[in-house]
């Protein structure tokens, strides 16, 4: 919106004197404070700030590809992990299916 801003400011103006007319009436009832809107004014800011600079474009694309291989990382050492813990439940099972063995043939000599 080309006039977000100015719309704001009167938006703002318009509650600081609602607020002020509720203070009044409600004198000693209620603890009241307005808070002006800053969403447009952050947005244009920011909207400014992203189509000023050629250079922004190509380092948010960078900042995600980085983000993305990141990610990848993690998921790819997420598995490595899944896959020693899979490996040593194997392995563990297979000592206690010796362990058992030794306990039945101990058993049986005696």
């Amino acid at each position: 919106m080309p006039n977000g801003v100015e719309i704001e400011e009167e938006h703002n103006k318009q509650g600081e004197q609602l607020t002020e007319k509720m203070k009044e009436e409600l004198i000693g009832k209620y603890r009241i404070c307005f808070s002006p809107s800053t969403m447009a004014r952050n947005y244009s800011i920011n909207l400014y700030v992203n189509t000023s600079k050629k250079g922004v474009v190509n380092v948010d694309v960078f900042d995600a590809m980085i983000n993305l291989v990141f990610l990848m990382l993690i998921i790819f050492l997420l598995s490595r992990v899944a896959h020693f813990m899979k490996y040593t439940k194997n392995r563990l099972d297979e000592i206690d299916e010796k362990v058992n063995e030794i306990k039945d043939s101990m058993s049986k000599k005696n």
